[in-house]
């Protein structure tokens, strides 16, 4: 997801920042590809350790993590990304999951075991953003509850 951001925004920003505290395990390909960026500025094994501004950002502060030296990049934006892999190893048995360990879905967000459902990034639901997750969610709580309702499951006690 890091890597699409920056492809994102080569278009745009005169500076990019990539700082990460891992490998990179995107595609060899896409790795590939960031040397033709030549306004990118890579920081393998380090860490945000802060960011800072008044009323907008205007910077941020990186912790070597090796080294432990601190430092700071002024920017005008941060784009925090975390990956794309859903954590669904406890579930695969016997939900399906797709290709990337997603959970398979329908439009109304239930999985292939009925009044299971399911919404958000760890669905199969392309483009993982915090919108997209609401809506998802949003739609799999309607859908859940008309299941529920359906099912004689759903009922309001009486008071």
């Amino acid at each position: 997801s890091a890597l699409k951001a920056v492809f994102d925004l080569s278009s745009y920003a005169s500076e990019i920042h990539l700082i990460y505290v891992a490998q990179l395990t995107a595609e060899a390909i896409l790795v590939e590809r960031l040397k033709a960026i030549s306004q990118l500025k890579q920081y393998p094994g380090h860490q945000v350790t802060a960011i800072m501004g008044n009323q907008f950002v205007e910077k941020v502060g990186v912790t070597d993590l090796q080294s432990k030296n601190y430092f700071e990049i002024p920017v005008q934006g941060v784009f925090i990304e975390v990956g794309l892999d859903p954590i669904t190893e406890f579930i695969k048995d016997p939900v399906h999951l797709n290709k990337t360990g997603g959970i398979e879905v329908d439009s109304d967000c239930q999985t292939n075991i009925p009044g299971m459902f399911a919404a958000g990034d760890v669905t199969s639901i392309p483009e993982k953003q915090i919108i997209i997750a609401s809506g998802e969610g949003a739609k799999a709580a309607i859908n859940a509850w008309e299941y529920l309702l359906q099912s004689g499951e759903g009922e309001i006690a009486p008071q």
